[in-house]
């Protein structure tokens, strides 16, 4: 992804040998995922054609449809390692997050999963908005649940009022400040932090809640080999961060 690809060509052009691994055929990270958002998200994506471009004048070695394992961290012991493999999506506790009616964004974003005809989108950050305005696109009655006390808490504010007016234009009722208490057959309840209760109609809830991704941390740390962590991967945050993460740690390695 953009954090990933900006400290790799930044760590080789200081004269490092870079090497990057990605498990899937292409690179760009979740940024593959949320292009497909409507009104101009694709744009999004000439931040990893810059990247790639800087990759491959710094000499980085870039490995496609490869995973990075503990046993390949164990084999080549590295000098330095960052983890750069983008968040996790985690389910809530709430009862009903176990169930078939729950799916995950990135599934929903590429076409992947089954979705009824009212869907919940829990996570009123970007993610949750992009996914939110591409399925209000396709003819679904969208509502937003978010704990953020406003929606596109981390939009650049330049362009936050934009996707305010879209959620508007799409008929996306957006709650605020709030999360999802139980979800049922056919509706969620929905509970705001002063304690007042709702129901929403619901087919279907999408989860584009994020946390940090620790994975493989600990068998870099059990190696004693140099770690970073950054992007999403450390805190799930937006482009901008991620970028500037990337650009950090390459000056520091």
């Amino acid at each position: 992804g953009p954090a990933g690809l900006e400290c790799a060509y930044t760590a080789a052009q200081r004269g490092h040998e870079v090497h990057v691994y990605e498990k899937r055929d292409q690179i760009g990270g979740t940024l593959l995922e949320a292009r497909k958002s409507p009104y101009g998200d694709e744009e999004l994506f000439s931040c990893i054609d810059y990247q790639k471009v800087q990759c491959e004048k710094a000499g980085v070695k870039i490995h496609l449809g490869k995973e990075v394992t503990a046993d390949m961290i164990k084999d080549e012991l590295p000098d330095s390692v960052v983890l750069a493999m983008g968040p996790v999506y985690a389910k809530g506790t709430a009862p009903g997050f176990d169930g078939k009616n729950v799916v995950n964004i990135l599934d929903v974003m590429r076409g992947e999963a089954k979705l009824g005809e009212n869907v919940v989108v829990w996570g009123n950050r970007k993610p949750g908005i992009g996914a939110a305005l591409m399925l209000a696109k396709q003819g679904k009655k969208v509502t937003l649940v978010g704990k953020e006390k406003s929606a596109g808490f981390d939009i650049n504010p330049s362009f936050k009022w934009r996707y305010m007016i879209f959620l508007r234009q799409n008929n996306v009722q957006a709650y605020n400040d709030c999360d999802i208490e139980e979800i049922k057959e056919g509706e969620i309840m929905v509970k705001t932090y002063d304690g007042y209760r709702f129901p929403v109609k619901c087919d279907t809830v999408v989860v584009s809640e994020r946390r940090p991704n620790d994975q493989l941390k600990n068998v870099v740390q059990g190696e004693g080999i140099e770690l970073f962590v950054i992007g999403d991967a450390l805190m799930p945050r937006n482009l901008s961060s991620a970028v500037h993460d990337g650009f950090h740690i390459g000056t520091r390695i």
